[in-house]
């Protein structure tokens, strides 16, 4: 049973992405409390206007767990916005 997991809403997040000269943005692993995540499928991507900028939001899965994430365009940082987690962390 997966549960929305505790430590979500806007935790900083070490993520290591491929950046595409198209625009495109591919996350590949989630670092998240000495945990490492390999990103097997990204489920979905959406963007929205942040004030003067551009936030892209991805729904992500490693096999197990689902992990909501965004990347801020004007600082270049990513937040975890949401996670279901077969289990704690």
């Amino acid at each position: 049973m997966y549960k929305k997991n505790q430590i979500a809403n806007k935790t900083k997040l070490d993520v290591q992405a491929a950046f595409y000269k198209s625009g495109e943005i591919k996350p590949c692993i989630i670092r998240l409390k000495g945990h490492t995540f390999r990103i097997k499928k990204i489920n979905h991507i959406w963007r929205e206007k942040n004030g003067n900028g551009i936030l892209t939001y991805f729904s992500l899965t490693d096999g197990i767990n689902v992990f909501v994430v965004s990347f801020d365009h004007n600082n270049a940082t990513w937040l975890l916005e949401n996670v279901y987690m077969d289990g704690d962390i």
